[in-house]
């Protein structure tokens, strides 16, 4: 069972085995932003995360950050993954809407200082295209980390690049796990594409997250690397969300996020929030 090569090690794509920086960059080209300003902002924001968000940084080699640097980016080459990804322009721009209003971002450029997580609303653009992209195959990928073996005939060194590029994808949806194997969610993910084709396999992966109790830790974990600290700036999350689910012709109980959370006293000005379970718990029940 082979896979087309997604990441074959050009030159300057090292940069694309990070989903944020794929979907941060993409939404600069298709919007017409500076792609430079927005790279050179967001790695600026990687640099200054805090002890506060160590449970990121722990992570940045799943999610396609910590990598042996090859030649400067190339920035250019993002119309290629574009193309290969299967990413919808316009779908993804109403993702990056709800995301500026979550964040209370004042402009679209300051989606640059976005963390290395991904917002629910971009989760949900990223399967749309990964399932329908011929070049990445969603299914056949997590039948593939399933397996864990090299297929017959295949370069290791480039076989290793690919996988590594492919793992950081499905570990960023809650689809592997930090040692490549697919998750829970991820298997179940792959049966129903299996039955049902790949055309809804958003909507199953929004249905399986919700029916498995995973929705709510999901949207917490996102809401915790936004810095959502107050019950008010969770309603902000919340209601965004919502609006671009519904936009892009989605439901989901997002409220149950609340549940995630309970409240804090506080001497500041609104009601202070923190995630009821501890952050270690969170993070090995989505790993699981």
């Amino acid at each position: 069972m082979k896979l087309p090569s997604l990441f074959q090690g050009q030159r300057g794509t090292w940069i694309y085995q990070s989903p944020r920086i794929l979907l941060l960059l993409a939404y600069a080209h298709t919007s017409g932003l500076d792609k430079q300003a927005v790279y050179e902002r967001h790695i600026r924001r990687i640099e200054r995360l805090g002890p506060h968000q160590s449970w990121i940084t722990e992570r940045l080699n799943n999610l396609g950050y910590a990598t042996r640097r090859g030649r400067e980016p190339n920035l250019d080459a993002v119309a290629d993954f574009i193309r290969h990804l299967s990413i919808d322009g316009e779908r993804l721009a109403k993702a990056m809407a709800a995301v500026q209003k979550a964040v209370n971002a004042k402009s679209p450029e300051d989606l640059a200082y976005l963390p290395p997580i991904l917002t629910l609303p971009e989760k949900v653009v990223l399967v749309e295209a990964l399932s329908a992209s011929k070049k990445f195959d969603l299914e056949k990928t997590i039948r593939l980390l399933d397996i864990q073996r090299r297929p017959r005939g295949a370069d290791p060194d480039a076989y290793r690049r690919e996988m590594r590029f492919r793992k950081a994808y499905l570990y960023s949806l809650h689809l592997a796990d930090p040692r490549g194997r697919p998750t829970l969610l991820g298997y179940a993910l792959a049966y129903r594409m299996r039955r049902r084709g790949a055309s809804h396999a958003a909507e199953d992966y929004l249905e399986l997250m919700e029916r498995s109790g995973r929705l709510k830790y999901v949207a917490a974990l996102e809401a915790l690397a936004l810095d959502v600290g107050t019950a008010e700036e969770l309603d902000r999350v919340i209601e965004a969300y919502s609006q671009a689910l519904r936009e892009l012709g989605y439901r989901a109980d997002l409220e149950s996020t609340r549940y995630a959370f309970g409240g804090m006293k506080s001497d500041v000005k609104g009601f202070m929030i923190g995630l009821s379970r501890p952050l270690d718990w969170i993070l090995e029940f989505l790993e699981i």
